[in-house]
C-alpha cells in the first residue's frame, strides 16, 4: 500500500558523501515503493540527495517552504528549490493538493516555521530521519516529544549511518534508565543502520497499526454508537509521597502515554477506562440540587443580616 511518508535530514552543502549515498537510496527506494515522499525541498545536502533519487525512479515529491521564500512573487521554485521542483505549481497551505501531480510545492504562513512543520507531517503515514543538524533535531525531537505524549502515533525512525545517531539512541536509554520516561525508547523513536531496513520497519509497522486500527472499528460498529467508546487514560504517581500530580484547581491531572496508567516506574503501568461521555442528565440533576442548595443558604444569610440590622 502506498504510503505518505516525511523525510528531515540536512540541506548543508558540506554533508559528507556516505549520507549523501544513503539519502538518494532511500529516494530510490520511496519511488520504487510507490510512497509520497514528503520533505523541505532542500536542493543540497541530504534533502537534495533524497529528491535526486527520488526523482530518478519517478517517484512523486511533496516539497513544504515557508512563504518568506517567496518575495515579490519571485519564483522561488527555480532559484531556491531542487530542480526537480522547477516545474511545480505552488499551492498555499490551506488550498487541495492535485492528486495527480508527481511534484508540488506546499507553501507555509505564519510568523514562525510551526506551520511549515505541520504541513510537513499532515497526512503522513511515518517519519523517516536521515542525518542533518540543528533544524533535523528540532523537528525530530518536538515529534519525538509528541508521539511520546500521546499526541499522535506516526511511527519514527532513524537511519543511523556511519553512527550518526548513536548518541541520540544512548540519551533516550539513559532516559529510560533513570525512569525519566513515560515509554520504552523503542516506542519513542526507532533506529536503522540503512534506508533499506528503516523502510522495511516503517511498512511493517504501518501495517500492523492499521490493522489494529481496523479491528477497533470493527469492535466499535459492533458494541453499538461512538457515543460510547470508552478510552484508556493515564497519570504518573510521584516519586515524593507517592501522590499523584494535581492542577492548581485542586483535580487530578492525567497524561497519554500508550494507554496505561502509570504507577511509578517504567514496568509499573495498569490500565483503567472511563466513559469518554458521562450521561448528561445525571449532571443536570446534580446541579440543580446544588442550585437549590446554594438558593438555601443565600436566603438564610440575608434573613440573618436584615434581623441583625433591626
Amino acid at each position: 500500500t502506498p504510503l505518505r511518508i516525511c523525510v528531515y535530514g540536512s540541506s548543508s552543502s558540506k554533508t559528507p558523501q556516505i549520507y549523501l549515498t544513503e539519502a538518494t537510496k532511500l529516494g530510490n527506494l520511496l519511488a520504487s515503493h510507490k510512497h509520497t515522499c514528503v520533505n523541505g525541498a532542500g536542493a543540497s545536502g541530504c534533502m537534495g540527495a533524497l529528491n535526486k533519487g527520488c526523482d530518478e525512479g519517478n517517484g512523486k515529491i511533496v516539497g513544504v517552504i515557508h512563504e518568506m521564500f517567496i518575495v515579490d512573487g519571485s519564483d522561488w521554485c527555480t532559484t531556491g528549490a531542487h530542480s526537480v521542483f522547477h516545474t511545480s505549481e505552488m499551492i498555499k497551505g490551506g488550498e487541495e493538493e492535485q492528486s495527480g501531480m508527481k511534484r508540488q510545492i506546499l507553501v507555509a504562513g505564519g510568523e514562525d516555521l510551526q506551520e511549515r512543520k505541520k504541513l510537513l507531517v499532515k497526512g503522513a503515514d511515518a517519519l523517516m530521519v536521515l542525518p542533518g543538524g540543528p533544524g533535523t533535531w528540532d523537528e525530530l525531537w518536538e515529534m519525538a516529544c509528541a508521539r511520546n505524549l500521546g499526541f499522535n502515533n506516526i511511527p519514527i525512525v532513524c537511519i543511523n549511518t556511519n553512527g550518526y545517531y548513536n548518541g541520540f539512541q544512548q540519551m533516550l536509554q539513559r532516559g529510560h534508565d533513570d525512569s525519566l520516561l513515560y515509554n520504552k525508547p523503542e516506542d519513542i523513536v526507532h533506529f536503522e543502520d540503512s534506508a533499506e531496513k528503516a523502510l522495511e520497519w516503517v511498512e511493517q509497522t504501518v501495517a500492523k497499526q492499521k490493522k489494529v486500527e481496523k479491528g477497533e472499528k470493527a469492535a466499535e460498529g459492533k458494541n453499538g454508537s461512538s457515543s460510547s467508546r470508552k478510552r484508556v487514560i493515564q497519570t504518573r504517581e510521584s516519586a515524593l509521597g507517592g501522590t499523584s500530580y494535581w492542577s492548581s484547581n485542586g483535580s487530578k491531572s492525567t497524561s497519554w502515554s500508550g494507554g496505561k496508567l502509570f504507577n511509578g516506574t517504567n514496568d509499573d503501568f495498569t490500565s483503567i477506562e472511563e466513559e469518554e461521555e458521562k450521561d448528561s442528565s445525571s449532571f443536570v440533576s446534580s446541579w440543580s440540587i446544588v442550585t437549590f442548595l446554594t438558593g438555601i443558604a443565600v436566603g438564610v444569610a440575608i434573613s440573618t443580616s436584615v434581623s441583625r440590622s433591626r
